[in-house]
Protein backbone atom coordinates (compact mmCIF):
# COMPACT_ATOMS: atom_id res chain seq x y z
CA UNK A 1 0.00 0.00 0.00
CA UNK A 2 2.83 2.36 0.85
CA UNK A 3 4.46 1.79 -2.56
CA UNK A 4 1.18 2.76 -4.27
CA UNK A 5 0.37 5.92 -2.30
CA UNK A 6 3.78 7.53 -2.65
CA UNK A 7 3.79 7.74 -6.45
CA UNK A 8 0.20 8.92 -6.38
CA UNK A 9 1.04 11.72 -3.97
CA UNK A 10 4.02 12.78 -6.06
CA UNK A 11 1.94 12.70 -9.24
CA UNK A 12 -0.71 14.87 -7.66
CA UNK A 13 1.88 17.36 -6.45
CA UNK A 14 3.51 17.61 -9.85
CA UNK A 15 0.31 17.67 -11.85
CA UNK A 16 -1.46 20.19 -9.60
CA UNK A 17 -0.43 23.49 -11.24
CA UNK A 18 -0.45 22.05 -14.75
CA UNK A 19 -3.86 20.42 -14.24
CA UNK A 20 -5.50 23.58 -12.87
CA UNK A 21 -8.28 25.03 -15.02
CA UNK A 22 -7.10 28.03 -17.03
CA UNK A 23 -8.38 31.43 -15.96
CA UNK A 24 -11.43 32.35 -18.03
CA UNK A 25 -12.11 35.87 -19.24
CA UNK A 26 -15.40 37.73 -19.04
CA UNK A 27 -18.36 35.88 -20.51
CA UNK A 28 -19.31 38.53 -23.06
CA UNK A 29 -21.94 36.25 -24.56
CA UNK A 30 -23.80 36.13 -21.23
CA UNK A 31 -23.40 39.88 -20.85
CA UNK A 32 -24.87 40.41 -24.32
CA UNK A 33 -27.84 38.19 -23.42
CA UNK A 34 -28.38 40.21 -20.25
CA UNK A 35 -28.34 43.46 -22.24
CA UNK A 36 -30.96 42.06 -24.61
CA UNK A 37 -33.06 41.02 -21.60
CA UNK A 38 -32.71 44.54 -20.22
CA UNK A 39 -33.91 46.05 -23.50
CA UNK A 40 -36.93 43.74 -23.51
CA UNK A 41 -37.75 44.70 -19.92
CA UNK A 42 -37.43 48.40 -20.76
CA UNK A 43 -39.75 47.98 -23.72
CA UNK A 44 -42.27 46.29 -21.41
CA UNK A 45 -41.99 49.11 -18.89
CA UNK A 46 -40.38 46.91 -16.23
CA UNK A 47 -37.47 49.21 -15.38
CA UNK A 48 -36.65 47.40 -12.13
CA UNK A 49 -36.05 44.15 -14.05
CA UNK A 50 -34.01 46.09 -16.61
CA UNK A 51 -31.84 47.50 -13.83
CA UNK A 52 -31.27 43.99 -12.44
CA UNK A 53 -30.17 42.67 -15.84
CA UNK A 54 -27.92 45.66 -16.51
CA UNK A 55 -26.28 45.31 -13.11
CA UNK A 56 -25.52 41.66 -13.86
CA UNK A 57 -24.10 42.61 -17.27
CA UNK A 58 -21.93 45.33 -15.71
CA UNK A 59 -20.64 42.88 -13.09
CA UNK A 60 -19.35 40.75 -15.99
CA UNK A 61 -17.87 43.38 -18.29
CA UNK A 62 -17.30 46.38 -15.99
CA UNK A 63 -18.05 48.47 -19.06
CA UNK A 64 -18.56 52.17 -18.19
CA UNK A 65 -21.10 52.49 -21.01
CA UNK A 66 -23.49 50.32 -19.00
CA UNK A 67 -23.38 52.66 -16.02
CA UNK A 68 -25.48 55.35 -17.68
CA UNK A 69 -28.14 52.86 -18.77
CA UNK A 70 -28.12 51.32 -15.30
CA UNK A 71 -28.59 54.72 -13.68
CA UNK A 72 -31.44 55.59 -16.08
CA UNK A 73 -33.17 52.27 -15.35
CA UNK A 74 -32.97 52.91 -11.60
CA UNK A 75 -34.35 56.44 -12.06
CA UNK A 76 -37.24 55.22 -14.23
CA UNK A 77 -38.01 52.58 -11.61
CA UNK A 78 -38.37 55.33 -9.01
CA UNK A 79 -35.11 54.46 -7.23
CA UNK A 80 -33.17 57.69 -7.36
CA UNK A 81 -31.28 56.53 -4.29
CA UNK A 82 -29.70 53.83 -6.49
CA UNK A 83 -29.48 55.98 -9.62
CA UNK A 84 -27.41 58.80 -8.09
CA UNK A 85 -24.25 56.77 -7.31
CA UNK A 86 -24.34 55.19 -10.78
CA UNK A 87 -24.67 58.60 -12.47
CA UNK A 88 -21.65 59.85 -10.51
CA UNK A 89 -19.70 56.67 -11.26
CA UNK A 90 -20.42 57.13 -14.98
CA UNK A 91 -19.08 60.69 -14.84
CA UNK A 92 -15.93 59.44 -13.12
CA UNK A 93 -15.27 56.35 -15.26
CA UNK A 94 -17.08 56.90 -18.55
CA UNK A 95 -15.20 60.05 -19.62
CA UNK A 96 -18.28 61.58 -21.30
CA UNK A 97 -18.01 64.66 -23.47
CA UNK A 98 -19.25 68.06 -22.34
CA UNK A 99 -22.77 67.65 -23.76
CA UNK A 100 -23.32 64.27 -22.13
CA UNK A 101 -21.84 65.58 -18.88
CA UNK A 102 -24.40 68.40 -18.83
CA UNK A 103 -27.22 65.91 -19.39
CA UNK A 104 -26.00 63.65 -16.58
CA UNK A 105 -25.56 66.59 -14.22
CA UNK A 106 -29.16 67.54 -14.98
CA UNK A 107 -30.28 63.99 -14.15
CA UNK A 108 -28.33 64.16 -10.89
CA UNK A 109 -30.05 67.44 -9.99
CA UNK A 110 -33.49 65.95 -10.76
CA UNK A 111 -32.85 62.83 -8.68
CA UNK A 112 -31.50 64.90 -5.82
CA UNK A 113 -34.69 66.98 -5.85
CA UNK A 114 -36.84 63.83 -5.96
CA UNK A 115 -35.07 62.43 -2.90
CA UNK A 116 -35.48 65.75 -1.07
CA UNK A 117 -39.20 65.81 -1.91
CA UNK A 118 -39.62 62.22 -0.77
CA UNK A 119 -37.88 63.01 2.51
CA UNK A 120 -40.18 66.00 3.05
CA UNK A 121 -43.27 63.89 2.28
CA UNK A 122 -42.13 61.12 4.63
CA UNK A 123 -41.47 63.67 7.37
CA UNK A 124 -44.91 65.22 6.88
CA UNK A 125 -46.51 61.77 6.97
CA UNK A 126 -44.70 60.90 10.18
CA UNK A 127 -45.77 64.22 11.71
CA UNK A 128 -49.39 63.64 10.63
CA UNK A 129 -49.36 60.15 12.14
CA UNK A 130 -47.90 61.52 15.38
CA UNK A 131 -50.58 64.24 15.48
CA UNK A 132 -53.27 61.64 14.84
CA UNK A 133 -51.94 59.45 17.62
CA UNK A 134 -51.84 62.44 19.98
CA UNK A 135 -55.40 63.40 19.01
CA UNK A 136 -56.59 59.84 19.57
CA UNK A 137 -54.88 59.72 22.95
CA UNK A 138 -56.33 63.09 23.96
CA UNK A 139 -59.90 62.13 22.98
CA UNK A 140 -61.54 60.89 26.17
CA UNK A 141 -65.17 59.94 26.73
CA UNK A 142 -67.25 62.31 28.85
CA UNK A 143 -67.63 61.45 32.53
CA UNK A 144 -68.78 59.47 34.34
CA UNK A 145 -66.92 56.38 33.14
CA UNK A 146 -68.69 54.21 35.74
CA UNK A 147 -72.08 54.99 34.18
CA UNK A 148 -72.52 52.67 31.14
CA UNK A 149 -68.74 52.10 30.74
CA UNK A 150 -68.97 50.09 27.51
CA UNK A 151 -71.06 52.77 25.79
CA UNK A 152 -68.77 55.58 26.92
CA UNK A 153 -65.64 53.65 25.90
CA UNK A 154 -67.09 53.04 22.43
CA UNK A 155 -67.95 56.74 22.16
CA UNK A 156 -64.35 57.64 22.98
CA UNK A 157 -63.08 55.22 20.35
CA UNK A 158 -65.43 56.77 17.77
CA UNK A 159 -64.16 60.27 18.59
CA UNK A 160 -60.53 59.17 18.34
CA UNK A 161 -61.10 57.43 15.00
CA UNK A 162 -62.91 60.47 13.66
CA UNK A 163 -59.96 62.68 14.62
CA UNK A 164 -57.51 60.31 12.91
CA UNK A 165 -59.70 60.21 9.78
CA UNK A 166 -59.73 64.01 9.67
CA UNK A 167 -55.94 64.20 9.81
CA UNK A 168 -55.62 61.54 7.10
CA UNK A 169 -58.08 63.38 4.82
CA UNK A 170 -56.01 66.55 5.24
CA UNK A 171 -52.83 64.63 4.37
CA UNK A 172 -54.48 63.10 1.28
CA UNK A 173 -55.61 66.55 0.14
CA UNK A 174 -52.08 67.89 0.63
CA UNK A 175 -50.64 65.04 -1.47
CA UNK A 176 -53.18 65.78 -4.23
CA UNK A 177 -52.06 69.41 -4.15
CA UNK A 178 -48.45 68.34 -4.63
CA UNK A 179 -49.51 66.26 -7.66
CA UNK A 180 -51.35 69.24 -9.17
CA UNK A 181 -48.32 71.47 -8.58
CA UNK A 182 -46.08 68.95 -10.35
CA UNK A 183 -48.45 68.74 -13.33
CA UNK A 184 -48.64 72.54 -13.53
CA UNK A 185 -44.85 72.65 -13.97
CA UNK A 186 -44.98 70.41 -17.05
CA UNK A 187 -44.86 72.17 -20.44
CA UNK A 188 -48.03 70.41 -21.70
CA UNK A 189 -49.83 70.51 -18.33
CA UNK A 190 -50.08 66.72 -18.43
CA UNK A 191 -48.75 64.11 -15.99
CA UNK A 192 -45.09 63.36 -16.78
CA UNK A 193 -44.43 59.97 -18.32
CA UNK A 194 -40.66 59.64 -18.17
CA UNK A 195 -37.61 60.61 -16.24
CA UNK A 196 -37.33 61.64 -12.60
CA UNK A 197 -40.46 63.78 -12.86
CA UNK A 198 -42.50 60.68 -13.73
CA UNK A 199 -41.01 58.81 -10.80
CA UNK A 200 -41.87 61.70 -8.52
CA UNK A 201 -45.39 61.87 -9.95
CA UNK A 202 -45.95 58.15 -9.35
CA UNK A 203 -44.64 58.47 -5.81
CA UNK A 204 -46.93 61.41 -4.99
CA UNK A 205 -49.96 59.63 -6.44
CA UNK A 206 -49.15 56.50 -4.41
CA UNK A 207 -48.82 58.57 -1.23
CA UNK A 208 -52.14 60.32 -1.88
CA UNK A 209 -53.89 57.02 -2.59
CA UNK A 210 -52.47 55.52 0.60
CA UNK A 211 -53.71 58.45 2.68
CA UNK A 212 -57.13 58.38 1.00
CA UNK A 213 -57.61 54.65 1.60
CA UNK A 214 -56.51 54.99 5.21
CA UNK A 215 -58.80 57.99 5.71
CA UNK A 216 -61.89 56.29 4.30
CA UNK A 217 -61.16 53.11 6.23
CA UNK A 218 -60.76 55.04 9.48
CA UNK A 219 -63.92 57.04 8.77
CA UNK A 220 -65.81 53.77 8.27
CA UNK A 221 -64.49 52.44 11.57
CA UNK A 222 -65.53 55.69 13.29
CA UNK A 223 -69.06 55.33 11.87
CA UNK A 224 -69.24 51.73 13.06
CA UNK A 225 -68.05 52.72 16.53
CA UNK A 226 -70.64 55.52 16.64
CA UNK A 227 -73.43 53.09 15.74
CA UNK A 228 -72.21 50.65 18.38
CA UNK A 229 -72.18 53.41 21.00
CA UNK A 230 -75.78 54.38 20.16
CA UNK A 231 -76.87 50.74 20.48
CA UNK A 232 -75.05 50.34 23.79
CA UNK A 233 -76.62 53.50 25.19
CA UNK A 234 -80.06 52.34 24.06
CA UNK A 235 -79.67 48.88 25.58
CA UNK A 236 -77.93 49.90 28.82
CA UNK A 237 -80.44 50.80 31.56
CA UNK A 238 -79.96 54.21 33.06
CA UNK A 239 -79.06 54.18 36.78
CA UNK A 240 -81.94 54.78 39.16
CA UNK A 241 -81.96 58.37 40.36
CA UNK A 242 -80.96 58.91 43.93
CA UNK A 243 -83.99 59.54 46.14
CA UNK A 244 -84.03 62.89 47.94
CA UNK A 245 -87.26 62.44 49.90
CA UNK A 246 -88.44 59.16 51.43
CA UNK A 247 -91.20 57.66 53.49
CA UNK A 248 -91.44 54.27 55.19
CA UNK A 249 -93.71 52.61 57.69
CA UNK A 250 -92.44 52.26 61.25
CA UNK A 251 -93.54 50.04 64.10
CA UNK A 252 -92.57 50.75 67.70
CA UNK A 253 -93.48 49.75 71.29
CA UNK A 254 -95.93 52.62 71.58
CA UNK A 255 -97.67 52.10 68.25
CA UNK A 256 -97.24 52.27 64.42
CA UNK A 257 -96.68 55.21 62.15
CA UNK A 258 -94.84 56.60 59.14
CA UNK A 259 -91.31 57.94 59.18
CA UNK A 260 -90.06 60.25 56.47
CA UNK A 261 -87.13 62.51 55.67
CA UNK A 262 -85.43 64.76 53.12
CA UNK A 263 -81.79 64.39 52.07
CA UNK A 264 -79.89 67.51 51.07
Amino acid sequence: MRRVMLPLAMTAALAGPAGAAPTRGPDYSAARDLELAARAAEAAGDHAAAATALQAAYDITLGPSLLRRLAEAHAMAGRCDLALPRYRQFLAEGAPDADVTRVIEGRIAECTQVLADQAAIDAAAAEAEADAAAAAAAAAPPPPLTDRPAAWATTGAALGLAAVAGVLFISAHSADGDVEDLISLQPDRQPPTEGAAAARYDHLVAVGDRYAIAAWTTAGLASAATAAAVILFARSPAPAPERRAWLRPALGAEGAGVVGGVRF
